[in-house]
C-alpha cells in the first residue's frame, strides 16, 4: 500500500478520535452546566495547615460574593432524596491544662458573630435574658474544660435545634461543671478524654424526608465522628410553643469565621493566653454528607503538619496577631 495513503488513513483516524474525545468532554461539561453548581459534589479547603488559636483569631471568609478576594465556595448543598446536606472536617489539638475560665470557645461559625439577647421565651429557652448568637449554621463550640463539643444551627422555625427527646437546654446554667447538663440535648459529643494529642472531628448533617413515616418527616440527621469512629448519631427536631415542628436547615449568607474573637465582657471565651492551647488543622467543607468509608479515608490520610499562614496582603482569611498587639483584622 502506498505510504502516502497509509499516512492519510492514520491522520483521519487521529482526527476522528480527537473529535470523539472533544465531543464527550463538551457533553460532560454541558451536563454539569445544566445541573448547576449545587448539584455537584464538591470539597472546599478552607485552610490547609495548622492554626494556633493563640496567635490567630477572626479568620474570616466571604461565602456569598464570588468577586470578593476572600470568597470561599461554601455554596448550598446538593439535594439528595432527603434534602440539603453538608459536612465539615477538621483536626483539633487541646492542652486542657492551659484552658482557663468558664466560657465556651467558638471553633467555627458560619453566621453573624454578634451576641444578642433572646427575649422570646418560646424559642426553646427557659430564660427571658438569654444571650446567644442568633444567625448560625453551623456554630461549633468547645466546652470550657475541653471535654465536649456542641453543634448548633438555625432551622426554619427557631434559632435552635434539639435532639428528639422533648427536652430543652437550661439557659440559667453557667458554671463549667454543669456544662453537659446545659448542653446535653444539643447536638454534640461529650466526655472527650483526648488531651495533648491531635484528633479529627467530622460533622455530617443531612435533612431526613420520609413521607411514609411521619415521625421522621422533615427532621435532620446529625452524625459526629471522632478519629473516624461514629460517636453521635442523632435525629433533630424543633419544639416551639410545646409543639414539634420541622428541623429543616435555614441557610445563611453570612461569613465563615474560624476562632472569632470576643472581649472579656462577653459570653464566649477570649483567645487562649498561651500557645499550643487550642490548635486546628486542615478545615474542609463538603456540600454533601460524607459516608463512614469516606471519613475513614480522610482520617487515614492524616493532616498537613506545617503552619498555615493567612495571606495578609489580601482580604482572605485575615488574622489578628495577638503577640504584636497590632490588629490586622479588616472589615470584609
Amino acid at each position: 500500500m502506498d505510504t502516502s495513503l497509509i499516512q492519510i488513513i492514520i491522520a483521519l483516524i487521529i482526527v476522528i478520535l480527537m473529535g470523539y474525545i472533544s465531543y464527550n468532554i463538551y457533553t460532560i461539561e454541558f451536563e454539569k452546566l445544566l445541573k448547576g453548581s449545587n448539584t455537584l459534589k464538591k470539597e472546599t479547603s478552607i485552610f490547609n495547615g495548622i492554626v494556633d488559636f493563640y496567635s490567630n483569631s477572626d479568620l474570616k471568609s466571604n461565602t456569598f460574593d464570588i468577586s470578593a478576594d476572600n470568597y470561599l465556595d461554601i455554596s448550598p448543598s446538593i439535594n439528595q432524596q432527603g434534602g440539603a446536606e453538608y459536612s465539615y472536617n477538621f483536626w483539633l489539638y487541646l492542652d486542657k491544662s492551659k484552658l482557663k475560665g468558664n466560657k465556651d470557645s467558638i471553633l467555627l461559625l458560619k453566621g453573624n458573630k454578634d451576641i444578642l439577647v433572646n427575649t422570646n421565651k418560646t424559642l426553646n429557652c427557659s430564660s427571658d435574658s438569654d444571650k446567644t448568637i442568633m444567625i448560625k449554621n453551623p456554630l461549633v463550640r468547645l466546652s470550657p474544660k475541653g471535654d465536649g463539643i456542641a453543634v448548633e444551627y438555625n432551622n426554619i422555625v427557631t434559632i435552635d435545634s434539639y435532639q428528639d427527646i422533648n427536652k430543652i437546654k437550661s439557659c440559667d446554667l453557667a458554671d463549667k461543671t454543669v456544662w453537659k447538663n446545659k448542653n446535653g440535648n444539643l447536638l454534640g459529643v461529650y466526655d472527650l478524654d483526648l488531651d495533648k494529642k491531635w484528633f479529627m472531628i467530622t460533622i455530617v448533617m443531612k435533612e431526613v424526608s420520609a413521607p411514609d413515616n411521619i415521625l421522621f418527616n422533615n427532621k435532620a440527621s446529625s452524625k459526629i465522628y471522632v478519629n473516624g469512629a461514629l460517636i453521635s448519631d442523632k435525629n433533630v427536631e424543633t419544639i416551639y410553643n410545646d409543639k414539634i415542628y420541622s428541623a429543616t436547615f435555614k441557610n445563611n449568607k453570612a461569613p465563615l469565621y474560624v476562632n472569632p474573637s470576643y472581649g472579656t465582657d462577653n459570653i464566649y471565651a477570649e483567645k487562649p493566653t498561651e500557645a499550643d492551647t487550642i490548635k486546628m488543622a486542615d478545615l474542609k467543607y463538603y456540600n454533601y454528607s460524607l459516608s463512614g468509608d469516606e471519613v475513614t479515608k480522610i482520617y487515614n490520610y492524616g493532616f498537613t503538619k506545617s503552619t498555615y499562614n493567612p495571606p495578609l496582603n489580601t482580604k482572605k482569611m485575615v488574622v489578628s496577631n495577638k503577640n504584636s498587639g497590632n490588629s490586622l483584622i479588616k472589615d470584609l
